[in-house]
């Protein structure tokens, strides 16, 4: 799924767990840099690792993956990590020209979604339907979230109520 979700989006950065349960981290981090050299870009992985030892570093390293963090995840160190990946982004003019141009695309299909997930979500708050409301939730965050995370947040807040 993290192959597939990668080859279909355009991601500023990527948390891959060492540790997946259908394709390790590992294996799916050599997959990704290898596709990237097809597509003409490279985003940037995290590894998410169980133990910080050399050799499981070095691993992480020779699979492609930029830096790591060991779980337990700290906050303060992830919020550190995603701080400086994003700043070498950011600093990339070609990169911001490449996202630019993936808004563009994707404004119009946005638009064209957003009064009907909207609607669907009344609708679901009108009707007591958790389930429905988490769904339309969900949609509204995913969709939002492609343009500000920060814009995101009462979509995810209505999707966190909905689940409880």
């Amino acid at each position: 799924q993290a192959v597939s979700a990668y080859n279909l989006n355009t991601f500023d950065l990527v948390l891959m767990d060492e540790l997946m349960p259908e394709m390790g981290g590992l294996e799916a981090t050599k997959i990704i840099r290898q596709s990237e050299q097809e597509l003409g870009r490279r985003t940037p992985i995290i590894g998410m690792i169980a133990n910080s030892l050399q050799h499981t570093i070095e691993i992480c390293r020779e699979a492609g993956m930029d830096d790591y963090l060991s779980k337990p995840i700290r906050a303060e160190q992830l919020k550190h990590l995603i701080e400086v990946y994003l700043k070498k982004r950011n600093s990339n003019p070609k990169e911001n020209l490449i996202d630019q141009s993936y808004l563009c695309e994707i404004a119009p299909v946005f638009l064209a979604q957003y009064p009907a997930l909207l609607n669907q979500a009344e609708a679901a708050i009108t009707s007591l339907d958790h389930d429905l409301l988490y769904r339309a939730a969900h949609a509204l965050k995913g969709a939002i979230a492609n343009f500000s995370m920060d814009a995101a947040k009462p979509a995810l807040d209505l999707e966190l109520i909905a689940k409880q």
